[in-house]
């Protein structure tokens, strides 16, 4: 066999493991990037959040990453304001927890115990 076609048969085969090689590297970067993603999406917590998230300097960090943690935040503000709202209507909030309850409210509490039974037990109802 000519000394320059072997040559090039290895070039081409040290190039081919090559590229398989990266291939395989950037496909377990990937599948990093993808759990990092889901990790996040399922976080509904501040502290579960700051406990999961990874820095963006991170070769696993991905816009992404950062987007769904962005959701993930206004889940958890939401959340937040969802349950203060709950406080509110069920006069268990300070603020108003010392107005005279008449008729149409415990009307109101009812029908909103029937949208929302988890409190029913938070409040030994």
């Amino acid at each position: 066999m000519n000394l320059a076609v072997e040559k090039e048969k290895r070039v081409v085969y040290i190039n081919f493991i090559t590229t398989q090689d990266r291939t395989m590297i950037d496909e377990e970067t990937y599948r990093l990037q993808l759990a990092g993603i889901s990790t996040i999406s399922i976080c509904n917590t501040e502290k579960s959040l700051s406990q999961q998230m990874i820095s963006e300097d991170s070769p696993y960090w991905t816009v992404a990453l950062g987007d769904v943690e962005t959701a993930a935040k206004r889940e958890i503000l939401l959340i937040k304001k969802v349950d203060k709202l709950k406080e509110l209507l069920l006069l268990t909030d300070p603020v108003v927890s010392d107005v005279v309850v008449s008729d149409t409210q415990i009307k109101q509490h009812q029908e909103f115990l029937k949208y929302f039974p988890d409190e029913r037990e938070k409040l030994g109802l």
